[in-house]
Parts: C-alpha cells; sequence; structure tokens
C-alpha cells in the first residue's frame, strides 16, 4: 500500500550511497557509516530526516538514534503528503553492518 512503499523507499534509501539505485542515483545516505566513528545522535537523526524528506511522497520526518551496544537503532516516523496516514519503521544494524531488524507499523 501507499504507507508501506514510502516507509520502504526511505529505508531502502537509508542503507546504501549515492549512486547504487540506477533509478534513483541522488538518493542514498548510508547509514553503516555511522557504525565505527564517534556517535553523534543529533548529526545521525537530522541527516537521517533530510534523507527521507527527500522521497516525494513524505512530507516530514521524525528520527530517534539510539546506540544498543555495538547496533545502531533508528526510529522513524513518517508524515506522508498524499494521505492522512502516519507510518514509523526502525531498523537496527549490527556492528558489522547487517540489519539485525527491520519493522514498519503504520
Amino acid at each position: 500500500n501507499g504507507p508501506r512503499a514510502a516507509a520502504e523507499a526511505v529505508m531502502r534509501s537509508l542503507l546504501h550511497n549515492p549512486g547504487v539505485l540506477w533509478w534513483a542515483p541522488d538518493q542514498g545516505h548510508n547509514i553503516q557509516n555511522y557504525l565505527h566513528g564517534f556517535f553523534d545522535k543529533e548529526r545521525i537523526e537530522l541527516a537521517v530526516a533530510q534523507q527521507a524528506e527527500r522521497e516525494e511522497r513524505v512530507e516530514e520526518a521524525s528520527v530517534t538514534a539510539t546506540i544498543l551496544g555495538q547496533e545502531l537503532s533508528l526510529r522513524v516516523d513518517l508524515v506522508l503528503t498524499q494521505t492522512a496516514a502516519k507510518v514509523t519503521f526502525t531498523l537496527n544494524i549490527g556492528s558489522l553492518g547487517e540489519v539485525i531488524n527491520a519493522t514498519i507499523s503504520g
């Protein structure tokens, strides 16, 4: 459906660098790059929100980033442009850059 497709598009854009997707070469912000550097919560939240809002179906994004041991956890709340629906997704990325868990609700 529309909300889930928008959330999946945003999630996909957070898991690779720009230029990887041939149909959207300007999309991408690989959150795995944050895993082994200094964890700046505000910087990550701002970067993820800005990337999410580049998706044409997203009007506004609110992001909460946390470190759980060696994992990066993101909760992203999206307000969509074409419906009154809101959708939330979470991503948990492990120390090796693998997606440990990803869920979408809303």
